[in-house]
């Protein structure tokens, strides 16, 4: 069901829909002027229940004991496995998530961080890549609510959907700052990424209307700023594998 299950984001700015103009971005009935599908909590549930499958945290547990013991979490990394009646893994999924977009409240950055991370493997194990989405979109999955929930609520007035619709205008265009600019010109040093492989994520994800880091909307760097402990884990799983794979095939050799 759209709205709960999956939802889209009106992806068209004011000066080429009317609606949005007009401060009814999810009245518009352009389906061009919509994103890709955005798979939701709720339906990746109900897509695990229909195969019969279970949802596992392995990394979890880390976390409880670190919080248990009094450290400070600034950043959340969770894996999710998706395990079939026989107990095998049949895929997994990434989700991470930074403490300070939600006031440090560590039970909510954890939530997030497993709805981030089944959602992943839920697409990974049905093979729904194609048909969803969790790149941009799953950043601003609380404006595919508030969109449908716009569309529900017929007698919200005027005012306000204009001020809603100015807030993430406003959100949309603002530009990152220099100092956060340089954050993330450290950042990706630090973890060792690649930098062209960034920016081509950069230019996916805006569409091909971002370019360059100085560019960047305020909105797509909070999104990536996530990103980038997610690839760095990614990184450093395959230098792992790559190097077990060298020293067997040395082990053989000798």
């Amino acid at each position: 069901m759209e709205g709960v299950d999956y939802g889209r984001i009106h992806s068209v700015g004011k000066n080429k829909c009317q609606y949005a103009a007009q401060g009814k971005a999810g009245e518009c009935p352009n389906s061009k002027h919509w994103s890709k599908p955005s798979l939701l909590k709720p339906g990746a549930e109900k897509i695990c229940g229909m195969l019969g499958v279970t949802v596992r945290f392995p990394t979890l547990p880390d976390y409880e004991q670190a919080a248990i013991s009094g450290a400070g979490i600034k950043q959340v990394i969770l894996r999710c496995e998706i395990k079939n009646t026989s107990g095998l893994v049949m895929a997994d999924g990434v989700g991470a998530r930074n403490a300070s977009k939600d006031g440090d409240d560590l039970n909510k950055t954890l939530k997030m961080a497993e709805k981030s991370a089944m959602i992943d493997a839920v697409l990974r194990m049905a093979g729904l890549s194609e048909v969803f989405t969790q790149d941009l979109e799953d950043g601003a999955q609380s404006r595919i609510g508030a969109d449908s929930h716009k569309n529900s609520e017929k007698n919200r007035s005027q005012d306000q959907s204009t001020q809603s619709e100015n807030e993430k205008d406003k959100l949309q265009r603002q530009q990152i700052t220099p100092a956060q600019h340089r954050r993330l010109e450290a950042r990706i040093t630090e973890l060792g990424l690649e930098r062209d492989r960034v920016k081509d994520w950069l230019k996916r994800a805006s569409k091909g209307r971002i370019e360059h880091f100085a560019d960047m909307t305020q909105e797509i760097y909070s999104i990536l700023d996530e990103k980038l402990n997610e690839w760095a884990k990614q990184v450093a799983e395959e230098e792992a594998h790559t190097e077990r794979k060298a020293i067997r095939i040395e082990s053989t050799t000798a």
